[in-house]
């Protein structure tokens, strides 16, 4: 499986940056250094490319929402689908009028949500919880790295063992995608990304969404109760809905992504159960 066109020139124009550090107009102006480092470096970062190592895992970094953070092998890479998990919890804050809300970012990877949150919601707190080693670290990096490391505290370790109960939002990209699409994955995705980070529970992929829905209600001490917003992949929506709604949630409600696809399921706890 190839890359798309689209995809391959953006790849392209990554590489060339990161090989010569030069702009676009800068590999025209100064043609010989330009060339000298795409040779010396271009060929390891191809030959890995074409063993579909993921780009990301080649230079060490991915962005998103406008922001750079490391990200290695072991460690699930952000998507752009997933910022209108964020933006959705930024709207949740506002109108709520929450003032220095406590929010949860529960299986954080790279850290990116919870780290995201913090720095657009002026003096939010973040529990980032991931339960894996290597995303655990590379998280505590990303937050050390984008100076909120005094507002989000990343936690080694389960996430039921962690949850407090004095939340405002709950946030969450669990994994979702079921064990019977595994051979329909782009080898840069089933062949390198961690798999306990792709792959829900249950034949549906939905077991992680029916275990937050029970274990999370009573993370909300206020009398209004609180908020859980929750990525979830193509097709789920109405499976989402049905959970939710089953275990008591209120409002709850379907935001799309950029491209206009559902992405992201909001419920909220209005009483304490």
């Amino acid at each position: 499986m190839g890359l798309e066109p689209g995809e391959a020139a953006a790849e392209a124009g990554i590489i060339t940056a990161e090989v010569t550090g030069l702009s676009a107009t800068d590999q025209i102006i100064f043609p010989g250094p330009f060339l000298e480092k795409w040779n010396k470096v271009s060929g390891d970062i191809l030959e890995q490319r074409k063993k579909h190592v993921p780009l990301q895992y080649i230079i060490g970094y991915t962005e998103f929402m406008g922001l750079k953070f490391k990200v290695e092998a072991g460690v699930f890479i952000p998507r752009s689908d997933t910022e209108a998990l964020v933006e959705a919890v930024i709207e949740i804050v506002r109108k709520e009028k929450i003032s220095r809300p406590y929010l949860m970012d529960i299986g954080t990877g790279s850290g990116a949500i919870g780290v995201a949150l913090a720095k657009r919601i002026e003096g939010a707190r973040v529990l980032a919880v991931e339960i894996e080693e290597t995303p655990f670290r590379v998280a505590k990096k990303n937050a050390e790295l984008h100076r909120v490391a005094d507002r989000v505290e990343v936690v080694h370790g389960d996430w039921r063992e962690n949850v407090p109960l004095d939340l405002d939002v709950i946030v969450s990209n669990p994994p979702y995608i079921p064990r019977s699409q595994e051979e329909t994955l782009a080898p840069e995705v089933g062949e390198h990304e961690p798999h306990r980070a792709l792959f829900g529970s249950d034949d549906d992929g939905l077991g992680y969404y029916r275990q937050l829905a029970r274990a999370t209600r009573t993370a909300f001490n206020k009398l209004d109760g609180g908020w859980i917003a929750c990525e979830f992949g193509d097709g789920q929506a109405s499976g989402c809905e049905a959970i939710f709604k089953k275990e008591g949630w209120h409002e709850v409600s379907i935001k799309a992504d950029l491209s206009g696809s559902p992405r992201v399921i909001l419920a909220r706890a209005t009483e304490r159960f």
